[in-house]
């Protein structure tokens, strides 16, 4: 295993996958002595973007069901990391969010592979003859424009086809063993039990709850519900992706705030350049707020249960 002083660069060769078996994501799952896992979940969560996601589109702009369906595999193949009751509830939501930030780190590596094989074929189709009898250039794409063309090409063909595949059979405990699940000892989504002071119902982790960040955006002050579509429109479904947010470094969330800015009405309906500027200003210094709940997490402490 070749490593540095510093175990954030320790890396094994996994195939041809690189994989880095020390640093936050590890910490995060309770992995830290278990590189073996490690390595097999980091390995599982890759080969889900890639069978999963689009790679011609940001993770923002990703199918919802294809997320719920990566979420789903991660639970029902690692129930001791995502579903083990032992473990409190907002730890256990840290982990999914945590797991899905590689699942969008992940998506954004291929995403810049693709772009840059996609630029070295256009300069190779300079020097290519075209085929006989056409117009059109022989073309040579990636495996992985191919999968996405075609994933384009089925539409709900292509969801069809998935829903009909047959469930995995085995799962991975935490200590690396596999198991056969009959049917009945199948897993299924978490359920969150809200508390009797919390204005939620009983719901699924991964639902589509447009409600619940709408209570965030208006629990800030000035309250930012006006933004709730924008919101909607990149990703955050629920208090777990705008936790998974939170987990991001503050880059990561000053990039992703200067994206929704982009996206907002207000801004995009401005008329002049200087009336976009100052309603954007006023939208960043309001979102400085939000910055502030997704760092400290405050707001989804005081929503869940023990």
């Amino acid at each position: 295993m070749p490593c540095s002083s510093n175990k954030t660069k320790c890396f094994v060769w996994a195939g041809h996958r690189k994989i880095h078996v020390h640093g936050i994501f590890v910490d995060e799952m309770g992995l830290t002595d278990e590189p073996e896992l490690v390595i097999m979940m980091k390995t599982k969560i890759q080969e889900y973007v890639e069978t999963y996601l689009n790679v011609d589109e940001h993770f923002s702009h990703q199918d919802p069901s294809d997320i719920v369906e990566i979420e789903e595999k991660l639970i029902q193949t690692f129930p001791d990391i995502f579903k083990d009751r032992d473990i409190p509830k907002p730890q256990r939501r840290r982990r999914m969010a945590r797991a899905m930030e590689y699942v969008r780190r992940h998506l954004q590596r291929l995403r810049d592979e693709h772009k840059s094989s996609y630029e070295n074929d256009s300069n190779d189709d300079d020097n290519t003859d075209s085929a006989p009898g056409s117009g059109n250039k022989y073309e040579v794409r990636p495996p992985q424009q191919i999968a996405s063309l075609a994933r384009s090409s089925l539409g709900e063909s292509a969801n069809t086809i998935r829903i009909l595949e047959a469930p995995s059979q085995h799962v991975v405990t935490k200590h690396g063993s596999a198991q056969t699940l009959t049917p009945q000892s199948m897993p299924s989504l978490l359920n969150v039990v809200a508390s009797p002071s919390s204005p939620y119902p009983s719901q699924i982790d991964n639902d589509y709850q447009p409600d619940e960040v709408r209570a965030f955006l208006q629990s800030c002050e000035p309250p930012m519900g006006h933004l709730l579509q924008t919101f909607l429109a990149f990703g955050c479904r629920n208090r777990l992706f705008l936790e998974a947010v939170a987990e991001s470094d503050q880059e990561e969330i000053e990039g992703f705030i200067r994206k929704v800015l982009e996206q907002s009405a207000s801004c995009r309906e401005s008329s002049s350049v200087p009336e976009i500027e100052l309603e954007c200003r006023l939208e960043v210094t309001r979102m400085k707020r939000i910055i502030n709940y997704l760092n400290h997490l405050t707001y989804f402490n005081t929503i869940d249960t023990p």
